[in-house]
């Protein structure tokens, strides 16, 4: 079937859309509202263009929560949409300058008219990972407010209260209760998906890897539908090195960039320690580069780029992560 291809660019409070090879003609441009009134409105514009929905297919960026109620709106009307990474987009599209919403809309439906023999339709199961993503926010929240109040705990003050000191270990206590409960909320979630939960089972085998980095995964990959690879995840969290030479006058080496999602970094970093201590293999390894004169920083770097490589095998095979003979035998 000869699909006809619209576009979708999405922002918090509008969307554009544009049908491919149409945009610059009357009616081959739409610009609504991001809510269910604009939903509404896109269905009409979308048979008028179409004729029948079932030749309809819609394609937009997958942006997070701002195209989470589109998704569930086109899978409750059972329409074919995908949701494709920004990376392999703009990929497409190396040459393009500025910043204009009908002409990404443009740009995008291209993009699917191109990509029409590999396109694949996306069946996200959106809801469980938008109240994951929303968990996940509102424990960083929380996360953040008890790392001040254990600032202010540590801190040594001259004219300090006994009052004073227990309302900061109050607070703390407080906040930990609540991370607690919000824990709990996500492990729920999960164990009512089966989709979600087969993979979290999977990534959990990998040693040093706890229950926030597992779900970071599940939630950023749209439970590993959006990106292609290891190597696609790691440029998104600012882990995979990029090397910037040209000519004779510009070397600044290699190095991470800082352009993406650096707060799943953090807290991917923040498992290294973990991973150091539960897997002798990467230990190993760390020590090794260490002794070569490798800063702290690049050897933790690669074993987190190692740690996204093993996940994304484990998910990939369907298999739980197995040791290799060579970290048993550095166990024995």
């Amino acid at each position: 079937m000869d699909f006809i291809h619209i576009g979708i660019d999405i922002s918090k409070k509008t969307l554009d859309l544009s049908v491919y090879g149409r945009e610059k003609e009357s009616g081959g441009h739409l610009h609504v509202t991001n809510d269910q009134k604009g939903f509404a409105k896109i269905l009409s514009w979308a048979k008028m263009i179409g004729g029948h929905l079932d030749q309809v297919w819609f394609c937009m960026e997958h942006t997070g929560e701002y195209g989470y109620a589109l998704a569930l709106f086109f899978d409750a009307h059972q329409l074919t949409y995908s949701m494709v990474s920004g990376a392999d987009i703009k990929g497409a599209n190396p040459s393009k300058r500025g910043k204009n919403d009908r002409q990404d809309a443009a740009m995008i439906a291209k993009y699917a008219h191109e990509k029409r023999e590999s396109l694949k339709q996306s069946h996200l199961n959106i809801r469980p990972l938008y109240e994951l993503r929303c968990l996940l926010n509102e424990r960083r929240m929380y996360v953040r407010q008890r790392a001040q109040w254990k600032t202010q705990q540590s801190e040594k003050r001259v004219f300090s209260t006994k009052q004073r000191d227990s309302r900061v270990k109050k607070a703390i206590n407080t906040l930990s209760a609540i991370i607690n409960t919000i824990e709990e909320e996500i492990r729920n979630v999960i164990n009512a998906n089966e989709d979600i939960m087969r993979n979290f089972e999977l990534i959990m085998t990998i040693p040093g890897i706890g229950l926030i980095n597992a779900v970071n995964f599940i939630v950023t990959t749209a439970n590993f539908t959006m990106f292609k690879n290891a190597r696609r995840y790691a440029s998104h969290i600012c882990v995979a090195p990029f090397t910037v030479i040209s000519g004779t006058s510009v070397n600044k080496g290699t190095h991470t960039t800082k352009i993406g999602r650096n707060d799943l970094k953090a807290e991917l970093r923040a498992t290294v320690l973990a991973v150091l201590k539960a897997d002798p293999e990467m230990r190993k390894y760390f020590q090794r580069r260490r002794d070569e004169g490798k800063h702290f920083n690049i050897v933790a770097n690669n074993i987190m780029f190692k740690l996204i490589c093993r996940v994304f095998a484990v998910v990939n095979r369907g298999t739980a992560f197995v040791q290799t003979k060579k970290y048993l035998q550095t166990t024995a």
